[in-house]
């Protein structure tokens, strides 16, 4: 009970406050411009494969959202300065984590949304110019990206984000956090796509970006106008070690936080 009390407190504190919809709006305009900017007619503006991987570009972006609901959330006594007397209350730390940590990341998800809808924007905003260039508009296909890359992405960047939030009780320190997971993804995808084995490359890239390059280029221009990229073994068993990941981080956080200054 008392689990659903914190999970609806800071749902309702999320949802009234000006900032998360700034971030939908963020969400929205930075998936659409980067797919209007970067289209070189090489494909269909709005081939599947070519959504998904702007869609992982803008959802590695979003760790800067990330990075600002999950401190709001976690922050919030310690700046009111009401932390001293909520320590004394009969919360569990299960219920006081786990409240915050999901109601976080239900609004984050539901934000990730405003990226295939400033697909879909963009998408019929290039039709008006170049309707030749424009395929098939199937919503799948702004939505593929959604299971395999936003979803798993954000589980491990929320996860590692709210850690560093909840025990360093700081915002400054979760934004700084956000900026080296964005460079060690973008980093580490660049050496993983070097490795040769399949699998081990995957697992070495954490936001699968060299991963989802390779399967591109493996592809011809017809394959990649109309092809999904579905739920290939390698990009599976990498999502499911970052969430593992994730996971581990929260063990942690709930191993070292205590209801104490």
């Amino acid at each position: 009970m008392r689990f659903r009390e914190v999970f609806r407190y800071e749902l309702e504190g999320l949802l009234r406050s000006p900032s998360t919809w700034a971030y939908g709006v963020l969400l929205f305009l930075f998936a659409g411009w980067i797919l209007l900017g970067t289209f070189d007619s090489s494909i269909l503006f709005n081939a599947p494969i070519r959504l998904t991987w702007m869609a992982q570009a803008a959802g590695m972006f979003g760790l800067l959202v990330t990075a600002g609901l999950f401190s709001a959330v976690a922050v919030r006594d310690t700046q009111a300065g009401m932390d001293p007397l909520l320590y004394t209350t009969p919360l569990t730390r299960s219920e006081y984590l786990g409240g915050r940590f999901f109601a976080a990341l239900a609004v984050n998800a539901a934000l990730l949304l405003a990226i295939p809808l400033g697909q879909v924007a963009a998408t019929l905003l290039w039709r008006r110019f170049e309707p030749e260039l424009v395929g098939p508009l199937g919503i799948a296909a702004f939505l593929q990206a959604f299971p395999l890359f936003l979803i798993p992405s954000l589980l491990f960047g929320s996860a590692v984000l709210f850690t560093i939030a909840m025990l360093a009780r700081s915002v400054i320190p979760v934004y700084l956090g956000a900026i080296l997971l964005f460079v060690s993804g973008i980093v580490a995808g660049n050496y993983a796509g070097r490795i040769e084995h399949p699998m081990l490359s995957a697992l070495a890239d954490p936001f699968a970006i060299a991963t989802l390059e390779g399967i591109g280029r493996s592809w011809t221009p017809v394959e990649q106008n109309t092809g999904w990229v579905g739920f290939p073994a390698p990009l599976v068993w990498s999502r499911l070690a970052m969430t593992a990941l994730g996971a581990a981080a929260l063990a942690l956080l709930f191993n070292r936080f205590r209801f104490a200054h």
